[in-house]
């Protein structure tokens, strides 16, 4: 099982190492795929974190599938 702290990692990667054009896809398989939620809750947990690093890269990745 994995931990919150590398859940939160792969995530980040995964959005980090999407080209643009890809996003929208992403996006729509993870709605398919009923992860979308998973995904963004995940990621607004981050944007409260005290990391600085942590909660800039949650930010990031939120902001790159549009959703900041």
């Amino acid at each position: 099982m994995q931990t919150v702290d590398s859940e939160s990692l792969e995530i980040i990667t995964m959005i980090e190492g999407l080209a643009q054009a890809d996003v929208p896809e992403f996006v729509r398989r993870s709605v398919e795929n009923r992860r979308l939620h998973r995904i963004v809750t995940t990621l607004n947990r981050d944007t409260l974190s005290r990391d600085t690093a942590r909660r800039a890269a949650a930010q990031r990745a939120l902001n790159r599938i549009g959703f900041i």
